[in-house]
């Protein structure tokens, strides 16, 4: 099934093997864990201090968005870039481009892997 987990102040860490997960906070880092996505049409982490983790599916398709201020943005799976590259900021279709896929954070790192 689907995990929705929220905090204010906190670090999320959040394991599904049989759906999406989806993660916010302000204050703390999100590592997110998913080995099947099910038919979520989104997947929104974001955080204002603190790192941002995911890991999905070698299967992952999505227009993706990753950016920060503070800090890198990294991922494993292969991605069709639009428009400039930037350190910070990163739009891209990865695979079909059947998701939306969002990962933000203000001060900390963004990576999106492959499990």
């Amino acid at each position: 099934a689907e995990v929705v987990a929220r905090t204010t102040n906190g670090s999320v860490r959040a394991v599904s093997t049989a759906g999406p997960v989806r993660a916010r906070t302000t204050n703390g880092s999100i590592d997110a864990r998913m080995r099947d996505l099910g038919d979520a049409r989104e997947l929104d982490f974001a955080t204002t201090n603190g790192s941002v983790t995911v890991e999905a599916p070698a299967s992952l398709g999505g227009e993706g968005e990753m950016s920060t201020t503070n800090g890198r943005v990294h991922t494993d799976f292969p991605m069709t870039v639009s428009g400039r590259i930037d350190p910070r900021r990163l739009r891209a279709t990865i695979g079909d481009g059947s998701r939306r896929i969002r990962l933000r954070t203000t001060n900390g790192n963004v990576e999106l892997r492959k499990n």
